[in-house]
């Protein structure tokens, strides 16, 4: 090591990101060469391991506390974090207070890393991890936390993995699973990953819970997992986040879902197509009964549910953004089948919702730019800018350029490709 500098920049280090620091180091390394080194060179990789490890140790000595971590094992010089609170005796106390660890597994595991992390992290609040990884340490680490509050379960699939092969199932009883049990009382936020669990009424234990994001992009969410769901009452639930590229969305459960989340804010809802795209006007109109202190919602709804527009509109007057996708579209839905969405931009316009700065026009949606013009007098007359998108794939009749230089400062961007 060098020797001492005026200022010891080590002993401020808070966070430790082994991914950013291997970049860095792959980079001056390449810099100082003199001569061009590629980045799987093994030359260049020893280099910047042991330059990662001095680092850390030096990091470990110096700094009072970590406050968080961030490892990922597709990262070569992961390891040298591990050698390095080995190597350091006072790396047990400058880790003592970690409060946000986050571990992303891609295809090798870290026992050693998780095994020791178990014996000096107590406090850990925000965690991420993959559930396949290392299950019976990262089950012990679990188990020692005193105060988890936000989690965050991430399931990286083989890269020669397509969705009609089998994944990953889970179940409560696994061991990972187990712990989370016993912490569930103290999660407030729960993030699912690609997570395919073979139940979702465990939920329940969550009593606690404020934010749910159920996500899945590579596979999909099944009905059972919707029925699960309708079974399950979250009282404190206030952001809720389901989507999918590959499942059908099935309302009718997300309706007796919502009954039971009546503190709900933030709502989105996003699959491939809607299993019951008939039941549009029911869900609106559950939302508008059930859930009046929505701030944002991105859904379903029907091109003719402007009666239940009205009525959601009139009920939840806190709405400050709005995300509209056609019930009946899915991928195969072709232009001729595209739906107009001026009725329910005649809704909004009428209606002049406030709070409102922000309107997504979704998929499977025609807009006429007389429809869009008579909205953006409307706005222009409140004083009230609003942000106005629509996707690329909607189909705009009329000249929508021109009218968004007439009416410049009312809408704030178009997203378009």
């Amino acid at each position: 090591m060098p020797r001492k500098t005026l200022f010891n920049y080590a002993k401020f280090v808070r966070h430790i990101r082994i991914r950013s620091l291997e970049w860095h180091l792959t980079k001056w390394v390449q810099h100082n060469a003199g001569y061009y080194i590629n980045e799987d060179s093994p030359d260049l990789r020893k280099k910047v391991t042991i330059i990662s490890q001095i680092l850390l140790e030096h990091i470990l000595r110096s700094t009072p506390t970590i406050y968080g971590l961030n490892v990922n094992s597709e990262n070569y010089t992961s390891g040298s974090l591990t050698s390095a609170i080995r190597n350091v005796p006072s790396a047990k106390i400058s880790l003592a207070n970690v409060k946000i660890f986050t571990f992303g597994k891609i295809w090798t595991t870290m026992p050693r890393l998780f095994e020791i992390l178990s014996t000096i992290c107590y406090k850990i609040n925000t965690l991420e991890i993959c559930p396949s990884q290392d299950i019976k340490y990262t089950a012990r680490l679990i188990n020692n936390q005193i105060n988890i509050k936000s989690l965050t379960l991430v399931d990286t699939p083989s890269i020669r993995l397509n969705r009609h092969e089998t994944k990953n199932e889970y179940t409560w009883d696994n061991e990972i699973f187990s712990a989370l049990l016993y912490k569930a009382k103290t999660v407030t936020q729960l993030t699912l990953k690609n997570i395919h669990l073979s139940s979702l009424k465990e939920l329940n234990y969550f009593e606690n819970l404020e934010e749910l994001y159920i996500t899945n992009y590579v596979g999909d969410i099944s009905q059972k997992n919707f029925q699960d769901l309708s079974e399950i009452s979250l009282k404190k639930l206030k952001n809720f986040f389901i989507i999918s590229l590959f499942s059908e969305t099935y309302l009718k459960n997300l309706c007796k879902f919502i009954k039971n989340s009546k503190e709900l804010t933030h709502l989105k809802i996003q699959g491939c197509k809607l299993h019951d795209p008939d039941y549009s006007m029911t869900w609106i109109n559950s939302l508008a009964k059930n859930n009046r202190n929505l701030v944002s919602y991105e859904g379903p709804i029907g091109s003719n549910d402007v009666v239940a527009l009205w009525i959601f509109l009139d009920s939840c007057k806190s709405l400050q953004k709005l995300h509209f996708q056609c019930n009946n579209y899915n991928s195969f839905t072709s232009n001729k089948d595209l739906k107009s969405f001026d009725n329910i931009l005649r809704e909004l316009t009428r209606k002049q919702p406030v709070a409102l700065r922000k309107l997504i026009v979704g998929k499977g949606w025609t807009v006429s730019c007389k429809g869009v013009e008579n909205f953006i007098k409307c706005r222009k007359n409140l004083f009230v800018p609003i942000r106005f998108e629509w996707d690329p794939h909607t189909v705009i009749i009329g000249n929508i350029n021109e009218l968004t230089k007439r009416y410049c400062g009312v809408i704030n961007k178009v997203h378009k490709n």
